[in-house]
């Protein structure tokens, strides 16, 4: 089904499909749950003509073909987002998290500084504005794992990695497969 919407010319044509095959979706706390015609898919996939001002008649819902998924509400910084559980996770569009690719940057920005050998930690805090404590937790953020950067940055993260979480965790492990399972990336 996802070559025929994907085969539509229009996001309007793909809605109309969509709203011609799906009879109800049921958002619950622990799943989501799709009702849909089979009869109205047989004829989107045979390529029938489709008229989207037509709507079928709605037969009762035990005739219509149920699919369901776990799914969980996450708090993500100040975003709740949904979590859909499965195989098919990984086909679903990246969503950077712009405090979290922030926080990666600013963290190798004060590595350059201190590498440089012009500041120490309290000149840098000094210049920043910041506590020390602060710039030496973000400091270590710039020796993550580099498969762990570049999905912070592809915003392939764990839907629970938020930058405020990833700075607590600044303690992380010097080893990258502990810092993998840490933040939830093993």
């Amino acid at each position: 089904m996802g070559q025929v919407l994907h085969g539509c010319a229009t996001t309007t044509e793909a809605r109309s499909i969509l709203r011609a095959i799906v009879a109800r979706i049921d958002i619950l706390v622990e799943k989501v749950v799709i009702h849909v015609m089979p009869a109205a898919v047989c004829g989107v996939l045979r390529g029938g003509s489709f008229d989207p001002s037509v709507t079928p008649a709605s037969p009762k819902l035990a005739d219509h073909l149920t699919l369901s998924v776990a799914a969980a509400f996450t708090r993500v910084g100040k975003d709740v987002r949904m979590v859909i559980a499965g195989p098919d996770m990984g086909a679903c569009k990246p969503s950077p998290d712009p405090g979290l690719i922030k926080l990666v940057v600013k963290a190798h920005e004060l590595n350059e500084k201190l590498t440089a050998g012009h500041m120490n930690i309290s000149d840098i805090a000094a210049a920043e504005g910041v506590h020390r404590s602060y710039i030496g937790r973000t400091i270590r953020l710039a020796y993550l794992a580099p498969e762990i950067t570049e999905a912070i940055l592809d915003g392939r993260h764990p839907p629970g990695l938020n930058a405020k979480r990833l700075l607590q965790g600044a303690s992380l492990p010097l080893d990258w497969g502990r810092q993998r399972r840490a933040l939830g990336f093993a």
